[in-house]
């Protein structure tokens, strides 16, 4: 009789003892080292999210702050490379006030900026229904959901720029500034 159908018939027993007693050391054999690999495999993962987090110290807060110390902005490597100290702007809009900000956006002529996303949801096996839609566009009545957004590098490319033009603001823009280290 073949392994595998001892096991079936082990399991529709529920009763572990009718495999020989090799087999069975084996298979506890094959668990233990299925248990060590996940243990193992579980102490990887913790040490890369550790050295991922040292690295996000040293890159995004020690090394910023030490060139900012030294008031160096860019300088070389030694065999080459070059190490370049940016300004970074991330921009937060509280969603509550995103209908407000895109009120001040067309008042004030940056309408082109925001993108109008619609979609439709259909019901599993409706995909005639989707395709229908794909063809005649609006004219049936679908469960249709709408909602306005700017992407946001394209926001904080404009910002930058009307920052730099000194240009009005909306105030429902907080921007966080930030200096990134580049290495290349």
């Amino acid at each position: 009789m073949d392994l595998i159908k001892q096991i079936k018939e082990a399991a529709d027993k529920k009763n572990f003892e009718d495999l020989h007693s090799n087999d069975q050391s084996s298979l506890t054999a094959m668990a233990l080292t299925v248990k060590e690999k996940e243990k193992h495999i579980a102490n990887l993962e913790e040490q890369l999210k550790k050295a991922n987090a040292d690295l996000r110290y040293y890159r995004d807060e020690l090394f910023p702050s030490k060139m900012e110390e030294a008031g160096v902005i860019k300088f070389h490597l030694k065999g080459g490379g070059v190490v370049t100290l940016e300004e970074k702007v991330k921009l937060n809009i509280l969603k509550d006030d995103k209908p407000k900000l895109y009120d001040w956006m067309r008042k004030n002529g940056h309408d082109s900026l925001i993108r109008n996303v619609i979609s439709a949801s259909f019901k599993a096996g409706e995909d005639q229904k989707a395709l229908d839609l794909l063809r005649i566009g609006t004219e049936k009545t679908y469960d249709m959901q709408q909602r306005e957004d700017i992407a946001t590098n394209t926001l904080e490319k404009w910002y930058r720029a009307q920052v730099a033009a000194g240009d009005p603001i909306p105030e429902q823009i907080e921007p966080y500034y930030f200096h990134k280290v580049t290495i290349k």
